[in-house]
């Protein structure tokens, strides 16, 4: 009875290790989430060049609920979160995880983020369709010991901010048209219950996808100012030359997005393209709506982000 006892005592300890190792996404150097590296590596040969080398590492691989992710690079980072690339195992695909420390001042923030997308997305949901699409769906939430993840989905494109780097320089035709697509998304925002601010629009949150169209990413100054009751000494954050005066203050509401919108304008019209003169009336018109978007006073700016779509939409018609 003894000898039985101590082999189902060995047991139980194998089976907790087992599930252990499985979290960790290791198990024993030879398998990762019950998979042989020779399968993982063919299903990610497509995405790593050095595929082997890492796989047989087993390094940079993070499980979650839905499954486990193989890290590929980094593509951002900011605060106290990075951004990375990774492929999905074992279906494969390609999703971006926005990872962050355990640390007191942040811990949960992201979770409220993840919140905040996956009701934006409406993923999961029997829902006609999500309340703002423009966001990368969700695809889940989770925390290990150390950090908090949320992955989403990979957006293909370049940021607004990295085409300026490389020397774009957009006509007055074009900045209108990335204007209205901007007042489009806010309105979108500003019209959910309770409206969502968005707070952090700057040319690196704008991906430009590759079959044209724009998208926004990250929400975390939005999911910031959802919790701002729960943090005592609260000060609003965002980018700066592009948040609002007031958000240092630790106010804000939907003036400010239309604010940031306006420095976001001013900055592309500085660096504008003026070979076409055909465009200067509506550059003229541009700066006017930057005037009007960017003053200090927020009861001087637009009453709302829908009455500045309709001047710029008018613009474009000039």
């Amino acid at each position: 009875m003894e000898q039985i006892g101590n082999q189902t005592g060995k047991q139980t300890e194998k089976e907790a290790e087992k599930k252990r190792e499985k979290r960790t996404g290791r198990q024993k150097g030879k398998k990762v989430d019950g998979m042989d590296r020779e399968i993982i590596q063919k299903r990610l040969g497509r995405y790593v060049k050095n595929a082997q080398m890492n796989v047989q590492t087993c390094s940079g691989v993070l499980c979650g609920g839905a499954r486990c992710y193989f890290f590929l690079h980094r593509i951002g980072r900011g605060g106290t979160a990075q951004v990375w690339k990774a492929a999905g195992i074992p279906r494969g695909g390609l999703w971006a995880l926005k990872i962050r420390n355990k640390t007191e001042d942040g811990l949960f923030c992201l979770q409220t983020e993840a919140e905040l997308l996956e009701e934006l997305t409406n993923t999961g949901k029997a829902a006609p369709g999500p309340l703002c699409g423009e966001f990368p769906r969700f695809q889940e939430y989770f925390q290990t010991r150390e950090r908090e993840v949320l992955v989403m989905e990979y957006l293909r494109g370049m940021t607004l901010g990295e085409s300026l780097r490389r020397g774009k320089r957009y006509s007055a035709a074009e900045i209108l048209e990335i204007a209205v697509s901007l007042c489009g998304i806010l309105e979108k925002l500003h019209g959910c219950t309770p409206p969502v601010l968005y707070l952090d629009l700057s040319p690196d949150n704008i991906i430009l996808e590759r079959g044209g169209g724009l998208r926004l990413t990250d929400l975390g100054t939005a999911a910031a100012w959802r919790q701002r009751d729960k943090r005592d000494g609260f000060v609003m954050t965002g980018t700066p030359g592009f948040a609002a005066p007031e958000q240092y203050q630790g106010a804000a509401s939907p003036a400010s997005d239309i604010y940031s919108l306006g420095m976001l304008l001013r900055v592309l019209n500085a660096f504008g393209d003026e070979t076409d003169e055909r465009l200067w009336g509506v550059r003229e018109k541009l700066q006017e709506v930057i005037r009007i978007s960017t003053q200090k006073d927020p009861a001087r700016r637009y009453p709302d982000i829908k009455a500045m779509k309709q001047v710029l939409e008018k613009s474009t018609c000039l």
